[in-house]
């Protein structure tokens, strides 16, 4: 139903903890206008756990009976790294026959910097109800480094979640890398992932194009793996 009444809401805590959470500066704000719902909410430090955290994260949305229009803003700043976001999209709910509801988001001019690296992604959806996950068409782009995402995780074996990489560059992943090891080289190739929720099965063929290990080198890497 349209939001004819008037309505506003503030809240605001200097700093705000549940449990191993805690958020520092928090805001929410929710009110009317021309039938529509207006929230927002955020902080200047958002730690969901000791081990993780979002600075000057905002998130707001405008709201009309079954459509969430919403933007996630987070901009973190470690040494010389850069991890931010701006993340867009509208949030679609719909009811079922037996009373369940199923959620599609899509999203829109996207884009997510990761240690100072700016990937965008665009026209993605994502379908979730109580049974699967539908991931359609995520393809998040840096320069001529793509990551392509396209299939479903459910609880039937059938169900296959397909991820295809081209020309990533290894030295992106070099915050997750011990600093004794200097890797550089283009990785490109594809997964599949299936019974991801009971007895997950993996398979991917990758090749690594001028894999260089401290020095060492070599023009071209393939490799298999089947796992489960």
């Amino acid at each position: 139903q349209p939001y004819t009444e008037k309505f506003n809401l503030s809240f605001n805590a200097e700093d705000l903890k549940y449990k191993n959470s805690s958020i520092k500066d928090f805001y929410f704000i929710a009110y009317t206008h021309n039938n529509k719902l207006y929230a927002g909410l955020g902080g200047s430090s958002v730690k969901p756990n000791k081990n993780f955290y979002l600075e000057n994260l905002n998130l707001g949305g405008e709201i009309k009976k079954d459509n969430v229009n919403f933007n996630l803003i987070w901009n973190n700043f470690k040494d010389s790294a850069n991890y931010a976001a701006d993340i867009s999209g509208t949030v679609v709910i719909h009811k079922k026959e037996n009373n369940k509801y199923r959620y599609k988001c899509t999203f829109s001019n996207s884009e997510l910097t990761l240690n100072d690296i700016l990937w965008k992604f665009d026209n993605a959806a994502v379908n979730i109800d109580s049974s699967h996950i539908n991931i359609s068409d995520f393809r998040i782009i840096h320069n001529n480094e793509e990551v392509y995402i396209d299939g479903n995780i459910s609880k039937y074996q059938g169900d296959i979640l397909y991820a295809k990489f081209k020309n990533l560059n290894i030295s992106n992943f070099k915050p997750l890398i011990s600093d004794n090891i200097r890797l550089t080289g283009k990785l490109s190739g594809f997964s599949t992932f299936a019974g991801l929720y009971s007895s997950p099965l993996v398979f991917t063929k990758d090749s690594i194009i001028d894999l260089n290990i401290n020095n060492m080198r070599s023009e071209e890497h393939t490799s298999e793996l089947q796992s489960h």
